[in-house]
């Protein structure tokens, strides 16, 4: 199978990030995932703590700024569009909280923000559970990071 995997980055807020780092964490995803999708078109967006906390409110009626938001736009057998949109500010701040470096908080909710377009979910303690299980399997961190999102 032909994959095709387009990452587009637009940082508003010039927080920092490692290209490579995202690109790899991507295509790790995929693999652990095994997701057969071979189109992949994923927007990542930097946005500043007012922008994000406009979109939460929109979308999920949570008047405060978040860390991560994902938006599959299009999904079918052979292709995925989707949006994630993370805010440095409020990653960097969990990350002092949780008393872990930003970029390790930063790969996370990247990678949370991934498993969302390819299916997973939280709603359940249970799914938590997997996902975060997932999120440390792609990530090889074995370290207990409280589940903040």
């Amino acid at each position: 199978m032909n994959h095709f995997r387009m990452l587009e980055i637009t940082n508003t807020c010039r927080a920092w990030y490692r290209t490579k780092r995202l690109e790899y964490l991507l295509t790790r995803t995929l693999h652990y995932t095994e997701s057969r999708t071979p189109h992949i078109m994923i927007s990542l967006v930097f946005a500043r703590p007012n922008v994000i906390k406009k979109m939460n409110s929109h979308f999920r009626k949570k008047d405060t700024p978040t860390n991560v938001l994902t938006f599959v736009l299009e999904k079918t057998t052979h292709s995925v569009q989707a949006e994630i949109v993370l805010c440095s500010d409020v990653i960097k701040k969990e990350a002092r909280m949780l008393g872990i470096p930003y970029s390790w908080h930063l790969e996370r909710l990247w990678v949370h923000g991934l498993l969302h377009v390819v299916g997973y979910r939280h709603d359940t303690e249970k799914e938590a559970q997997v996902m975060e299980l997932c999120e440390q399997n792609i990530l090889k961190r074995d370290i207990k990071i409280k589940h903040i999102l």
